[in-house]
């Protein structure tokens, strides 16, 4: 999301000091930015975002989210359109729940996943019911593993900024107590930035 040496020189720290701090203070803004805004970020080419006279000793590694959608009885008489989630998904597995108990397989061609574009449709209306499939059971009865997210180059200018603003709020309250002043979130920064990208 934002290369390595910008958040090193927003911090002012010299090349090669506190990396795995960094590091760490980017991968707890990416966490609080996915949980505020509804979105998995994902890039398929890290080397990308980082220079290769400035990287860090260690590349970071390719980021892909996953989702995880179950899908009961009633679900299947209709189509399905996944609105919270947005980005570029490949479907890893679609699955259905057995007499064991057991998630396998769904091999039947008809159970459809558009991911095309927004939003991601899944179409198991024309399935055949599989013939072992766990009659005693309602919910979660199908499983649909996807695997993809936000791509981190096409994210808007407004992350870039808001990841500057936690970096440098992490790095300066880095202590568990804070005495001699006031401590709040920093509201007017990162979620207002945030809001306007926010998926509801």
């Amino acid at each position: 999301m934002v290369p390595y040496t910008i958040v090193r020189d927003h911090l002012r720290y010299d090349y090669g000091d506190a990396e795995e701090l960094v590091k760490s203070y980017v991968a707890s803004a990416c966490d609080y930015m996915e949980t505020l805004t509804n979105r998995v970020f994902s890039s398929t080419t890290p080397e990308q975002h980082e220079t290769a006279e400035n990287t860090f000793n260690a590349a970071p590694a390719a980021l892909n989210g996953s989702a995880v959608v179950y899908l009961d009885n009633t679900d299947v008489l209709s189509i399905q359109s996944l609105r919270n989630v947005t980005g570029n998904w490949t479907v890893v597995s679609k699955e259905y729940l057995d007499e064991t108990g057991t998630y396998v397989t769904l091999s039947d061609t008809k159970a459809r996943v558009r991911n095309t574009g927004y939003p991601i449709q899944i179409d198991f209306t024309d399935i055949e019911v599989p013939t072992d499939i766990n009659t005693e059971q309602d919910y979660d009865l199908y499983r649909v593993t996807l695997s993809g997210g936000d791509n981190v180059k096409d994210l808007p200018r407004q992350y870039r900024q808001a990841m500057l603003l936690l970096v440098g709020h992490y790095d300066s309250q880095r202590e568990a107590e804070y005495v001699g002043g006031l401590t709040t979130e920093i509201k007017e920064g990162v979620q207002r930035l945030l809001a306007t990208v926010k998926v509801y």
